[in-house]
């Protein structure tokens, strides 16, 4: 199965978890399809405009999802260049680094 990953902040990942949040948002930089796997790794929140230059400082947590739809850019009134992304999630585990 074609698997995708992403980053997510902590704000998100438990709503992701809980099925509460069944959307995500991004750049349709990627062959995004249905039944696709969804590997979210959560990072600590950071000023993205202040540190841009500095790497993701993740925080461990990997949410699996799967892709239960696909939305590309301009359907929907969502952005040319990104893709919304129905998703289902499936289990989640922790990691310690």
């Amino acid at each position: 199965m074609p698997h995708h990953n992403l980053t997510v902040y902590p704000k998100c990942t438990d709503k992701i978890r809980d099925g509460k949040m069944r959307l995500q948002i991004c750049p349709n930089d990627k062959p995004y399809a249905v039944d696709d796997l969804l590997v979210l790794y959560e990072i600590e929140n950071t000023d993205i405009e202040s540190e841009a230059d500095k790497p993701l400082l993740y925080t461990g947590r990997i949410t699996f999802c799967q892709i239960t739809d696909v939305h590309a850019g301009k359907e929907f009134g969502i952005q040319a260049g990104f893709v919304a992304l129905s998703i289902d999630c499936t289990r989640s585990v922790s990691c310690i680094h």
